[in-house]
């Protein structure tokens, strides 16, 4: 199964991009944002952020290609997850984690 951090080093790659660069474009350390790929360890503002340098749907960089998707399905994610992934990455960035 594919995950988040195969999926944006994917669309890094294909889109041209380095780590150094993304690094860059996000205002990471190279070694963070290595980290992010390697890890999945994505917040929620780096993630919007990712998917508009690399010009790609938010939720297909979160959940895959949405071609597989009902508008039901994404309106539970809207509701669910994505809701309660930015309330544990609030959460992370409250409790000292960088931002």
């Amino acid at each position: 199964m594919e995950t988040i951090n195969d999926r944006l080093k994917k669309a890094r790659t294909l889109s041209g991009i380095t780590q150094r660069e993304m690094a860059k474009l996000l205002g990471k350390a190279l070694s963070t944002y290595s980290r992010m790929e390697k890890c999945g360890s994505i917040t929620c503002e780096d993630a919007i952020k990712i998917s508009r340098i690399l010009d790609i749907e938010l939720l297909d960089l979160i959940y895959g290609p949405l071609h597989n998707f009902t508008s039901s399905d994404i309106q539970m994610f809207l509701e669910e997850d994505l809701v309660e992934w930015y309330k544990n990455s609030v959460k992370e960035n409250k409790g000292g984690g960088q931002r």
